[in-house]
């Protein structure tokens, strides 16, 4: 018991082993472009099982593209002031950090213009009140008017007593509107101080990431005095110079696939914003704008980018990874595995490649298994063992290498001879 499982622990470092060294030679390929095993014989006619990785053949898109590098620029990239001055009593923001528009990032002391505010406040009510009673002597003022006017038509008042009516009822007018106007004065002056308490308030003016941050607690702040920086990460534009003969190939609304360098795992997508009506003459290149939206943020304005501008699509076809396909004689070939888990060599045309994909557009028909791993010691007729298929995860690599060494465990316990039975001639 103890020997069969370290035979199977043994078997499956060697399946993995194997497959980890196929992996480290993407190409699988001879010096002379095609695989370099055993040139097509195998010693003696037959051999070992060779442990291979192999994916199945399936239907996809497979597009063309113009290949560009550029840095990322945001689309919106602001500076924010201040309108106050004021000792900065809070800052509550850092660098990096994403804000929200309208969120307060730093609040100034505000006592001395909140006061000033306030006196205005009351202000304005006393206005008001005054207003209120210069109407109510308005009014009098025109009723006492009005019905000495009419008794001094019918000569039951004096002249004197009738101007005198008349002068009141004037001066009372002139009283109401001077009440008017001192109210909207101190209106206007209650809307300044409230646009000043505002301004002690620093807000973000945009969704965005702070860029930069130049104002700490306890510092003093002058109107028009920059405090931060911002952009929009959610929204960049990648700038590229195409050829002038490769131009007529784009237009606006085509996709694009956007891979920075330092995140060499990640594609982010946009689209075709702009393209230039002019060509640098210098150059020979025209400007196309390409537009990405990028809701997780990771990418950042100066970022250095390749961008592949998308040309042209062929949708549902044949394709595999390109890693599968070697050459013989200026021909494409691969590895088909079929009955028996036998290979096959099988010629192939070929059509747009996409990595790691290339379109096959004859000799190869979708649930195929084909050899992606391991040609080099392959030719037509080897028996294989599939160690690993494209896409599994290692876990499920794990289980596979096991299964393998059971089963080899079991070929070799058919054939090893009965205890105590003949040990040989």
């Amino acid at each position: 018991m103890k020997h069969a499982l370290r035979h199977i622990s043994i078997v499956g470092l060697a399946a993995l082993a194997l497959l980890a060294a196929g992996c480290g030679n993407p190409a699988a390929n001879g010096t002379n472009g095609r695989p370099s095993g055993a040139n097509g014989i195998r010693p003696g006619g037959a051999g070992p099982t060779v442990s291979v990785k192999a994916q199945l053949a399936d239907r996809g898109d497979v597009a063309t593209f113009i290949m560009a590098s550029t840095t990322l620029d945001a689309v919106r990239s602001v500076d924010v002031f201040s309108k106050a001055t004021g000792i900065a009593a809070s800052v509550n923001f850092e660098e990096g950090d994403y804000v929200a528009a309208g969120k307060v990032l730093i609040k100034l002391d505000d006592r001395e213009i909140r006061n000033t505010y306030n006196q205005n406040a009351l202000a304005v009510s006393q206005a008001e009140i005054a207003l209120s009673q210069a109407k109510v002597r308005k009014e009098q003022a025109a009723s006492d008017y009005k019905r000495n006017e009419e008794l001094f038509r019918e000569k039951l008042v004096s002249t004197q007593e009738y101007e005198k009516s008349k002068l009141d009822d004037d001066y009372s007018q002139l009283a109401l509107e001077n009440a008017e106007f001192e109210l909207k004065v101190a209106r206007e002056r209650y809307a300044a101080a409230k646009i000043q308490l505002e301004n002690t308030e620093i807000l973000s003016p945009i969704d965005g990431v702070v860029s930069e941050r130049l104002v700490e607690t306890g510092d003093m702040v002058k109107a028009n005095d920059k405090i931060a920086a911002m952009a929009d990460l959610n929204l960049l534009l990648a700038r590229v110079f195409v050829p002038e003969t490769e131009l007529h190939r784009l237009r606006e609304g085509l996709s694009a696939r956007i891979e920075p360098e330092s995140l060499p795992d990640k594609r982010f997508f946009g689209t075709v914003k702009l393209i230039s009506p002019t060509i640098d003459a210098a150059t020979g290149t025209g400007k196309v704008t390409v537009e990405i939206r990028d809701a997780s943020r990771q990418l950042k304005p100066g970022m250095f980018v390749n961008v592949y501008l998308t040309t042209s699509v062929h949708q549902d076809v044949v394709r595999i990874y390109r890693k599968a396909i070697w050459h013989e004689k200026e021909e494409d070939w691969v590895f088909i595995i079929g009955e028996g888990d036998k290979v096959q060599k099988r010629k192939v045309t070929l059509g747009f490649t996409e990595e790691p994909w290339v379109e096959v557009t004859s000799g190869l028909q979708p649930g195929e298994k084909v050899v992606t791993v391991g040609q080099d010691s392959l030719d037509e007729g080897f028996a294989v063992q599939v160690a690993a298929m494209e896409g599994e995860s290692r876990e499920e690599q794990m289980v596979r290498a096991q299964q393998a060494a059971q089963q080899a465990v079991r070929k070799t316990a058919a054939v090893r001879p009965p205890a105590g039975g003949p040990s040989g001639a």
